[in-house]
C-alpha cells in the first residue's frame, strides 16, 4: 500500500472515530435533560458530555477539511470531466460527496450558536447567554443541528457504502507486509 493511501486510510479512520464519538456524546448530551448538571451517565456531568461533543466535532471537521484538501485535485478533475459530459458513472459519487459536504457545513453552522452563545441560562447567572441567536430560538437551532447531524449520518453511510470496496481493500492492504519490508528469505503470503 502506498504512503498516500496509508495516509488516506489513517485520516478516514480518525474522522470516523471522531464522528462516532461526536455522535455518541451528542446523543448522551441530548438524553441528559436540561442544564449543565442534568443526568450524569457514567458519572460525567451533562455539560461535560456537551463539551466532549463539541471537541470531537471540531476534530471531525478539521479532519474533513484536511480530507477535502488532500482530494482537491480529484474534485477539480471530476468537476471538469462532468462539465464536459464525461465520467457519467462518477456523477453519483460526485453528487453524494457534495451532499455530504453541504450537510456537514449546515450541521456545523447550526452548532456554532451554542458555541458562541455562552452555554445555558443558569438561572440568570450566565451573562453571555443569548436566548435567540440571529433571531432564532435556541430550540430551533438545536432541532436544526440535530436533524442535519442525523442527515449527515445518513449521507455518510451512503458515502461509505459507495466506497466500501476501497475501504475493504485498503484495510486488507494495510495489514499485509510490503514486499520491500520483508527480510531476505521471507515470503509475503496472500490472505485472500
Amino acid at each position: 500500500m502506498s504512503g498516500r493511501n496509508k495516509l488516506y486510510l489513517a485520516l478516514d479512520l480518525a474522522i470516523a472515530a471522531a464522528f462516532v464519538l461526536s455522535l455518541g456524546t451528542g446523543f448522551v448530551w441530548l438524553a441528559g435533560g436540561s442544564g449543565r448538571t442534568g443526568l450524569a451517565p457514567l458519572g460525567v456531568a451533562r455539560g461535560t458530555w456537551g463539551d466532549m461533543h463539541t471537541w470531537f466535532s471540531l476534530v471531525m471537521i478539521a479532519g474533513a477539511v484536511v480530507h477535502l484538501a488532500l482530494h482537491w485535485e480529484w474534485v477539480a478533475a471530476m468537476t471538469r470531466r462532468l462539465r464536459e459530459g464525461k465520467a457519467k458513472k462518477a456523477r453519483r459519487n460526485y453528487v453524494l460527496d457534495w451532499a455530504l459536504g453541504l450537510v456537514l457545513i449546515v450541521a456545523t453552522v447550526t452548532g456554532v450558536p451554542f458555541l458562541l452563545a455562552g452555554g445555558g441560562y443558569e438561572g440568570g447567572r450566565n451573562l453571555a447567554y443569548v436566548a435567540a441567536p440571529l433571531g432564532l430560538d435556541r430550540g430551533v437551532w438545536s432541532d436544526l443541528h440535530t436533524w442535519f447531524g442525523l442527515g449527515f449520518l445518513v449521507v455518510l453511510v451512503l458515502h461509505q457504502a459507495l466506497h466500501w470496496t476501497w475501504i475493504k481493500n485498503a484495510a486488507v492492504r494495510a495489514g499485509r507486509p510490503h514486499a520491500a519490508a520483508l527480510r531476505p528469505g521471507e515470503v509475503a503470503v496472500r490472505a485472500d
